[in-house]
């Protein structure tokens, strides 16, 4: 996405004292960067580009888009927008749960993955808001398939880093692992996905594919 010339002039014309965590900006002109120019924005503007900044950077992107998709949210029609809003917290519970998982599994906390995780449930929020804007795309049998191989990859997936052999979980200590930390986290994960995959509308086959490719997304590469 490319910035506009107005932006542009804007951003040259900042003081060095930067105003406020949107570093003078209003939420829209923030918005008009992808959230990796914002970054690399916010890291050029204050001077660092540690793990600290960008998770900060990350933070501030994901109110601003927070509370342009609660506007656009709100125009939606009832059932749609009951639909999404329920999305957004089956989608929370979900990639916390994803993170715990890989933080279990790493037998350490990954402080980043928190902040900037909601950049991209945000950004599946968004997308789904302007699905649900426009008139339901014809169903394709290779959407449809997609579908069903998606369901149960995210199944099998989640399957494989919940079956632990017993030998393992013996092992786990020593490297300062607790396999039931692991354990809680993928019940939550799969209470998480269970009640989504009933909620997925399946005469709206993109919207499908955005909750789902998002929940793979989170599963497979949280942070």
């Amino acid at each position: 996405m490319l910035i506009s010339a107005s932006i542009l002039v804007g951003l040259a014309l900042l003081p060095a004292q930067t105003q406020g965590v949107r570093l003078g900006l209003s939420r829209d002109e923030v918005l008009a960067m992808s959230a990796e120019q914002w970054i690399a924005f916010y890291s050029q503007k204050t001077g660092r580009s540690d793990d600290a900044a960008v998770d900060s950077a990350s933070t501030v992107y994901a109110e601003c888009l927070r509370s342009a998709n609660e506007e656009k949210m709100a125009r939606l029609q009832t059932s749609d927008r009951d639909r999404v809003q329920k999305y957004r917290k089956l989608a929370d519970q979900w990639r916390t749960a994803c993170i715990e998982i890989a933080n279990g599994y790493a037998g350490a906390d990954n402080v980043h993955a928190e902040p900037r995780s909601r950049v991209a449930l945000e950004e599946m929020i968004s997308t789904l808001i302007d699905l649900n804007s426009k008139p339901i795309a014809d169903g394709t049998l290779d959407r449809l398939l997609n579908i069903q191989d998606m369901i149960g990859k995210i199944r099998r997936t989640l399957g494989d880093k919940a079956r632990i052999s017993q030998e393992e979980r013996l092992r786990m200590p020593s490297r300062g692992i607790d396999p039931k930390r692991i354990d809680a986290a993928c019940a939550k994960a799969g209470k998480a996905y269970d009640v989504t995959a009933n909620l997925l509308p399946r005469e709206r086959q993109e919207e499908c594919l955005t909750v789902l490719d998002a929940f793979y997304e989170w599963l497979t590469k949280p942070f």
